[in-house]
């Protein structure tokens, strides 16, 4: 089944100051209820299907959601504020987008779009019918992530690197090899730290200027899988909370979203189904704090009430 599931969660705030601005309670609550928000059961490219849609991103300024279609070989779009389920292609055709990223540029919204068996990203200005290549090429490119000076991330799942392209000078740099099929990237530019999903080796690790070899955050360091709440399998995506400095992960063959505190030694589920979770991204617009987590057949989009 294909397609695009709402659940409605409940927040529990460990502290209730009055807010003026949205923040991710470290004790948030989720329930499972939900409903489909698109999709049709069945797998087709038609604007009202997906076939194994493999990452999601939320454009927080238009409240869009992005949508890599993989095997449709095209990003999709549609606005959560929309009752309708049809979405609309910006971007086709793209061989097997894997990740992608979206940020603007003046008075343009650019697609970064890693391309995994392209061993590329490349840079979409939304409406164009064409892409353009940037960096060097990428083994099997899984990971993208912007930064406030366009800088371009991307984690090379083919030669165990992350690299960093930069719009100013056109050149590529690496920044790291110390990882083991990485996929999912976040960068935190706070404390100039990159976090990268370790698929393979079942943990979540962090590099920083004062920990170049890196830092386990979550998972076993030696690479145990498992289901437990100090364990992890297969995790593909993370969102990292800046704030708080927790690291959420989607751990895709325990089928859960996991969060793990700041220097934590394990975990909790906050969400999922048990069905192969490998996408999670967070919106705070306005005052309402929404989780999306894309799954093997749908996107899974989470509310406060």
């Amino acid at each position: 089944m294909i397609g695009i599931l709402v659940i409605h969660i409940l927040f529990l705030w460990c502290s209730l100051p009055h807010l003026t601005s949205v923040t991710i309670s470290p004790c948030a609550k989720w329930n499972t209820t939900g409903v489909i928000m698109a999709g049709t059961g069945v797998s087709g490219n038609s604007s009202d299907q997906l076939n194994a849609p493999s990452a999601i991103f939320i454009h927080q300024e238009t409240n869009i959601l992005y949508i890599a279609d993989s095997l449709n070989d095209r990003i999709q779009m549609i606005s959560l504020n929309q009752s309708s389920n049809m979405t609309t292609t910006v971007a086709y055709p793209v061989p097997y987008p894997s990740t992608l990223y979206v940020d603007d540029d003046g008075n343009e919204t650019m697609l970064y779009i890693a391309l995994f068996f392209a061993d590329r990203v490349e840079k979409w200005i939304q409406g164009e019918s064409s892409g353009v290549q940037v960096g060097d090429n990428c083994t099997f490119c899984n990971g993208v992530w912007v930064d406030k000076t366009k800088n371009v991330y991307m984690t090379a799942f083919g030669d165990n690197s992350v690299t960093k392209w930069s719009p100013e000078t056109n050149t590529t740099t690496i920044i790291s090899k110390v990882f083991i099929d990485p996929t999912d990237i976040h960068v935190d530019e706070t404390t100039n730290s990159v976090y990268v999903a370790e698929m393979t080796k079942n943990r979540i690790r962090m590099i920083s200027p004062n920990a170049p070899n890196g830092t386990y955050v979550a998972g076993s360091s030696n690479g145990t899988s498992g289901n437990g709440a100090s364990l992890l399998n297969a995790p593909e995506g993370i969102w990292f909370d800046d704030k708080t400095k927790a690291v959420y992960i989607a751990d895709t063959r325990n089928g859960r979203i996991q969060r793990w505190q700041a220097n934590a030694n394990k975990g909790d589920t906050i969400a999922g189904l048990g069905i192969h979770i490998n996408c999670i991204v967070f919106s705070l617009i306005k005052r309402r704090d929404e989780i999306h987590m894309l799954e093997t057949d749908f996107i899974l989009q989470v509310n406060i009430i």
